[in-house]
């Protein structure tokens, strides 16, 4: 393809990217052995399936190298070439407190990172999940089964926030313990760690809120009913302890509820106001008319511009990367948002041009399920 051939749109994407033979199935494969895959995903649909992932990009890369969107460094190959095999070696011997730990700044940066669970954290609608479930309540005809399908599907929701809402308090716990923010100056981490009384009072707020949320269910509900809530809390939420005892009305623990997720709205407008009067606020490179043109990351977008303009000061920061170290033999997932942004702003001309092997989510899935049904064949002696 002719270098200054430009990307028209997300299916004509899909040309632009060379595809080998896979020899095996009879199909082609949108992976390269000679340079970076960046790969789109839906991460949950990932999640579900890394093993298998991790399997199919080593076959089809010719590489080990599989990383999820947070795991992907900034590699300083002069150096790390030069040190990696003997600080291996060295970390043999060395007592665990002397060891060596990797210290290269991530791809998707620690600021970028954090401003965006702010963001989420800050437009999440939890009054929402808390209507939710009142609702639920009150539909009592509602067959056992039905209800039962209902609950969970609440339940998962829950969870899907609190991991995302998380990483507020948990990139700064990170910060602070010297395991992220390697790229951040020294000024920087220091402003970083003042923010540390803001995210520890989302923390308890946020946790405070989960924990009425989870009583109100328990009180409500029979255990029959909820016993996948029960056993999904105990592994997705074990600080979350409910006295059994405590009985009060439903009604009560529903004005409780309604009261933490006050504290934790609160909490989070502290955080973005001493965010937004310090030097760590970067104002994104897209602007809003930008914003406008780009093919939305989801029906959400209108309602939550901060959130996709942070989302795509990341895309760029990821093609950067990637464009830095597009010799790295293997596979790099990430969302399959940034793939769309990273081919909208090709098409543009807004960023380099792309040297790196980029597939969208939906030309890797159509490989990687006829091999995965391929490989199950192979096993069950179908033809």
């Amino acid at each position: 393809m002719p270098a200054n051939k430009k990307v028209n749109s997300h299916d004509d994407a899909s040309t632009t990217i060379q595809r080998m033979l896979s020899g095996a199935e009879g199909t082609k494969t949108f992976l390269k052995t000679d340079q970076l895959n960046v790969v789109g995903e839906n991460h949950k649909e990932s999640d579900s399936r890394r093993t298998e992932e991790e399997e199919y990009a080593k076959r089809y890369s010719g590489s080990s190298n599989y990383w999820q969107e947070h795991q992907f460094r900034v590699l300083d190959r002069t150096y790390w070439e030069k040190f990696h095999s003997v600080i291996s070696s060295l970390n043999f011997f060395l007592p665990k407190s002397l060891s060596y730990s990797d210290k290269r700044p991530f791809a998707d940066t620690f600021k970028e990172r954090f401003l965006q669970h702010v963001a989420i954290a800050e437009e999440s609608n939890i009054y929402e999940i808390l209507e939710d479930i009142v609702k639920i309540q009150q539909v009592a005809e509602l067959e056992k089964q039905s209800l039962k399908k209902s609950l969970t599907e609440w339940h998962f929701r829950l969870t899907d926030s609190d991991k995302y809402i998380s990483e507020v308090w948990i990139l700064i716990e990170k910060l602070k313990s010297d395991q992220d923010g390697f790229e951040l100056t020294e000024e920087e981490k220091k402003q970083f760690k003042d923010l540390d009384k803001y995210t520890s009072d989302i923390k308890k707020s946020w946790r405070t809120f989960v924990i009425d949320l989870l009583s109100l269910v328990e009180v409500k509900f029979p255990t029959d009913i909820i016993w996948d809530i029960l056993l999904y809390k105990d592994l997705n939420f074990p600080w979350a302890t409910t006295d059994a005892k405590n009985k009060k009305p439903a009604s009560v623990k529903v004005f409780d509820a309604a009261n933490s997720a006050i504290a934790f709205d609160v909490s989070v407008n502290n955080l973005v106001v001493a965010l937004a009067q310090s030097s760590l606020y970067m104002s994104p490179d897209t602007t809003e008319s930008e914003i406008d043109e780009m093919p939305p990351l989801s029906t959400e977008d209108l309602k939550y511009p901060w959130f996709s303009q942070v989302a795509r000061m990341r895309s760029r920061s990821m093609h950067a990367a990637a464009n830095s170290q597009c010799d790295e033999k293997g596979v790099w997932k990430i969302g399959e948002e940034h793939v769309r942004d990273i081919i909208w702003l090709n098409d543009k001309g807004k960023i380099d041009k792309i040297k790196y092997n980029l597939v969208n989510q939906a030309d890797f899935n159509i490989h990687f399920e006829e091999w995965r049904r391929s490989k199950k064949n192979n096993l069950s002696g179908t033809p």
